[in-house]
This record gives structure tokens, sequence and C-alpha cells, in this order.
């Protein structure tokens, strides 16, 4: 027992990979992040595994290119089926890092993070629950608060989290809000607080999602008494350094230790010390290419975007230039300079010879044709040249969350805002009939049926195949009475749906209004094959038998729609006219006096009873 605690105390201290946790944890918050909300939190964790690779000794093109999309969709993600690329976007970079680690480290690696999950899930039961009720949340607050962040004015971007926090202490996501707030304090360095607040959250809510990030940060907090320590010791080296090279070398470690401090003014300078000793150097080139992502860090995205395109015309086709084109085009679509970001993402996509990078280019030219120009359907041919399923499944549904959304928002009575998801969906894919079919839904629903009947051909026109649509159709052309024009519509529906119950079920009762009965059992015995327990079914077809004469089968029916449910005052009353058309007086007298047991005020019944008693 004491080899294993030391053999993991080893681990803990020499062998452990932060970064790769880091991208871990990063990952496990994605995939399990219901919304792009769920998923600002994780900015400060991307940030110290993109800080992590650029400051490598050795740069991975793949990954920067992985982590640059991620940072992006926290940033300025629209879609929830961003989460699912950058979910596999962080898979693809965790899968490289692990081989490069080796399988023996990767096995011990995952058996601590069973150990960790175990750790977790046994913390979270023994912390008492949180209310997370009170007022709702101004979120309008916490989107000024990320404003003021992402244009660098900390200190009100702190004053708006603090206040935010202070004034809705039970938002649902609280500890997500005082996560931002702590990364805040790491970006003003002032670190006191930001670790206050990290072990506030560990403490008070372990095992939870945030717990773990919270630990993470703590794990990044207190590496920095060891940075500082070396950052003191190189600054005293300089005086003594003779040779360009080495005050190059000296000044370029400063500026990596600055930018994991999160110290970017200093950062800045330690980097422009590199290029003005030797512009033509190779670390002059990488120290341009951090310097690139310290102003962007800050948000600072024409002068990033200046030096990136310095490196991608100082040395054209090299991969640091495919990097560097990445970044300008991500730093044009954070201005929403779409068209201009579009052109840069194509010409890494068509021409660079780094396949990693390539497809890369080639997802954001897809984004950009959807997310910035409002293009579906160039963006479809664009996902469509991507081989991930993920990108393919998207490219075929494009517009299947805003759809969702307004089916969630119609539920809720919201018609405007839900015609506008449903709009939109359509937009992204004109042939999107589910869409249709939720505006004609919504229209019934506000009593226009004119309106929600033309949304249900509109639905029908461009998916002939949908069975939903045509079976609308014919509930709207049986509300407005054109009987006719409703069986052609629904046997449309059960031809594309051999055992589409409901539609067999209207279909049967069309054919019972219009007196075609022959063909209405057939209908109805189609409708219980189908749904042996559709009793409403059952009902209607013993109706059909009795006017048919085929009265053994119409009790036979009906019996069994009372077996499926005793109480059905329909099936009970039918039963009961059947008897007394066949002069069963006594059985249809039992069948009366027992919908009165249930429900005494039933004057059909009553009715029907007097009748009786007079005979």
């Amino acid at each position: 027992m004491v080899c294993v605690v030391l053999f993991f105390a080893s681990y803990n201290t020499y062998l452990v990979d932060h970064s790769l946790n880091n991208l871990k944890l990063a990952l496990t918050q994605t995939a399990s992040a219901e919304t792009l909300e769920n998923t600002k939190s994780l900015q400060a964790i991307v940030d110290y595994a993109l800080i992590s690779e650029l400051t490598a000794y050795k740069m991975d093109s793949g990954t920067l290119a992985g982590l640059t999309l991620s940072r992006s969709i926290i940033a300025k993600g629209k879609s929830q089926t961003q989460i699912k690329d950058m979910e596999s976007a962080l898979k693809e970079i965790i899968q490289r890092r692990e081989k490069q680690r080796g399988s023996v480290l990767t096995i011990i690696d995952t058996t601590v993070g069973k150990l960790n999950d175990i750790k977790d899930r046994l913390t979270a039961m023994l912390l008492p629950g949180k209310a997370r009720t009170g007022k709702t949340a101004d979120s309008a607050l916490l989107e000024q608060a990320r404003k003021m962040k992402e244009s660098w004015k900390l200190p009100q971007a702190i004053e708006d989290y603090e206040l935010f926090i202070a004034s809705y202490p039970n938002y649902e996501n609280i500890d997500g809000a005082r996560l931002e707030l702590a990364y805040c304090y790491e970006e003003s360095k002032d670190y006191q607080k930001a670790r206050s607040i990290y072990e506030r959250i560990a403490k008070l809510s372990g095992g939870t999602k945030e717990a773990r990030v919270a630990q993470a940060a703590l794990v990044k907090i207190r590496e920095i008494e060891n940075l500082i320590y070396k950052k003191d010791r190189l600054a005293a080296q300089l005086t003594a350094q003779k040779t360009v090279p080495q005050l190059q070398e000296t000044y370029y470690q400063l500026g990596t230790i600055y930018t994991k401090l999160l110290d970017f003014p200093q950062a800045r300078e330690s980097y422009k010390k590199v290029v003005e000793l030797n512009a033509d150097s190779e670390l002059a080139l990488k120290a341009k290419f951090n310097l690139g992502w310290v102003y962007k860090f800050q948000n600072k995205l024409e002068e990033s975007s200046g030096l990136f395109k310095e490196i991608a015309e100082t040395i054209p086709d090299s991969e640091m230039a495919a990097n560097s084109k990445l970044q300008v085009a991500d730093n044009l679509g954070l201005q929403e300079r779409f068209a201009e970001a579009l052109k840069v993402y194509r010409e890494v996509a068509d021409n660079e010879k780094n396949k990693i990078l390539a497809k890369q280019a080639q997802l954001q030219v897809a984004y950009t044709y959807l997310y910035g120009l409002n293009d579906p359907a160039a963006s479809k041919r664009e996902f469509d040249k991507l081989v991930r399923p993920v990108r393919k499944e998207i490219s075929q549904d494009i517009g299947k969350e805003y759809r969702l959304e307004g089916y969630a928002l119609l539920n809720e009575k919201r018609y405007q805002e839900a015609a506008e998801k449903f709009n939109y969906a359509i937009k992204l894919n004109p042939a999107d009939s589910s869409a249709y079919l939720g505006l004609s839904y919504l229209y019934r629903n506000m009593g226009d049926i004119a309106q929600a009947l033309a949304m249900a051909k509109k639905a029908s026109e461009v998916n002939e195949n949908d069975e939903y649509a045509f079976a609308t159709l014919g509930e709207l052309y049986t509300e407005s009475k054109k009987n006719y024009d409703a069986i052609v519509a629904y046997k449309r529906a059960v031809a594309i749906k051999n055992n589409y119950p409901e539609a067999l079920y209207n279909l049967g009762y069309l054919y019972h209004i219009t007196l075609q009965y022959d063909e209405a059992i057939a209908t109805l015995e189609q409708a219980v094959s189908a749904l042996p327990s559709y009793t409403e079914a059952y009902n209607n077809l013993g109706v059909a038998y009795w006017q048919k004469g085929r009265i053994s089968d119409a009790i036979r029916t009906l019996e069994l729609a009372l077996k499926l449910k005793p109480d059905y005052l329909d099936a009970l009353h039918n039963l009961g006219l059947v008897y007394e058309s066949q002069g069963q007086y006594k059985e249809a007298k039992e069948a009366f006096l027992k919908i009165l047991k249930i429900d005494p005020r039933d004057l059909l019944a009553q009715k029907e009873l007097q009748g009786l008693e007079k005979r």
C-alpha cells in the first residue's frame, strides 16, 4: 500500500502531463455541455492548453488549430452543433498527445483519471444538495461582464461579474460565473483573489464539473511561484550574457514565462526584444508568432493579424505560414469580417499540404458560410467535402437545432419566437419539411387554418415522403370539412408508412362518415393490428361492423375496447345500442347502468334507460 501511495505521489510530481489533463477535462466538460453557455467556464482551461502549446519547444500545428477552433466556439459560438465540433477537435488532439506519450503512461493516466472520478463522485455524495431558486438572473449583466473581459477592460469586467454574483447567488450556473470571474482576476495578475475563488468552488462544490475546472486552475496557480523564481533568475542572467543568440534565447524564455503568468504587457516587451536583436532568426519568427497570440489574448486583433501576415509573407511555403494564415482568418471572423475570412480559409484549405490544417480550414469555410454569411446552401456544399461523420450528419440536417428550439417555444406558446426559429431553419434548409410542419401547428394553434393548411402543403411538397406532412394535411382538411381531400392525404400518409396507426384510424373515421363501411372496416382492422392497444380504433371498428350487420364481430370488438379500458363511455354506449338493436334489452340496460355508475349525469344513458323501461 505504501508503495502504491509513493508511486502515485511520484507520478503526480514528475510524470503527470497537466496540459493533457486539462485537455481531457475540457473534453469531458464539453461532452456534457447542454448549451453554449455551459462552455463559457472552460475558457481558462482552453487558454492554459493553448499557452502550453505556444510555449512548447516544438509546436504541434494540429493541436494549435483545434484549440483555436475551440476557443472561437467558446467566444463566438452560435449553434449547439458547434459543441460537437469542439468535442471532436479536442478528441483528436488528445489522441495525438497520448500516442506521443506512450502506452504505459497512457494506461497510468487512465487509471489515475478513473480514481479521480471515483473521488469526485464520493465527494459529491457527501456534500449537501444546493437549492437553485430565486429571482430570475439578469443575463444582460453577465453578457456585459463578458464583453468587458473580451475587450480587455478587466476592472469593469470584474465589477460586473461581482455585481452579478452578489445579485443572483442562486443562479443555476453560479459556479460557472465564479470561474469566469476568477480567470479575470488571473488575467489581472491578482492571483490571490483567483486562488480564493477557485478554492471555494473546489471545496463547496466538490464532485461537480465546475469543481474539477477549479482544481485544474489551482494547479496552474500553484505553479506561479516557481515561474516567478525562474523569471527572476533569467532576468538576472541578462547582464552577464554577451552574444546575440544567448540574449535572444533568454528574452524568449522570459516571454514564455510572462505568457504563462498572463502578464501580457511584459510578454510583449520580451518577444519584441527577441525580434529586435535579430529579426531574421528562426527564434525571432517564433517570437513574432507568440507575440501575435499575446495581442490576440488581449483582443488586439489588428496588431495580432499584422504580425501573422508578416510571418506568412516571410516564409510563405512553411507550416508556420499556414498556421499564421489560419490565425489571420480567425481574427477576421472574430471581427465579423466574414468575406475576408472566407478568402483566407479557402486559400489554406485548397493549398495546404498539412492535412490536419487543410481540414480545419475547410471546416471553417463551411462555418463561415453558415454562421457568418448566412448562406446555408454554400455551407452544405462545403460540409459535404469533409469526411467526418459528425459534419456529414449536420450537413444533411443543417437547421435541426433551430427547428427543435422552435418546437420548444411552440410548446410554451411563444409563437412569434417559435416562428422566427422555424423560418431560420427553413432558410438554412429550404427542404426542411419538419420546420414547415412546425409553422403549420403554430398557425393552427392561433386559429389560422388557412395558413396552417398552406404550411402543411408546403411540407408535403418539399418532402414527398414525409408521412407526418400528409397526416397533418388530412387533419386540417377534416377540420375544414373537405373530407375527400382528407382521405387522399391520409391514404398518401399510410402508403409511406404502412403501420401508421393514427393515420389509419383517422382514414377509417373518414370512410365511416362518408358511408364507405367496407373501406372503414379494412382500414380500422389495419389500425388495431398496428397498435393492439388502440381502444378508440376498436370502438369505431365495432360500430362499422354493426352498421354492416356483423353483429357478433361488433359485440366482440366493443368488448375488446372495454377490456382495455373498462370506463370507456363511448364503447359502453355503442355496446348498449348494439344489444338494444338486437332485442337484448337486459344486456343493453346493463351497459347503460355501467355508464351512469361512472358518470351519473350522462344524459344519453339516462334517455336510453328511460326508453328501455317502457319496453
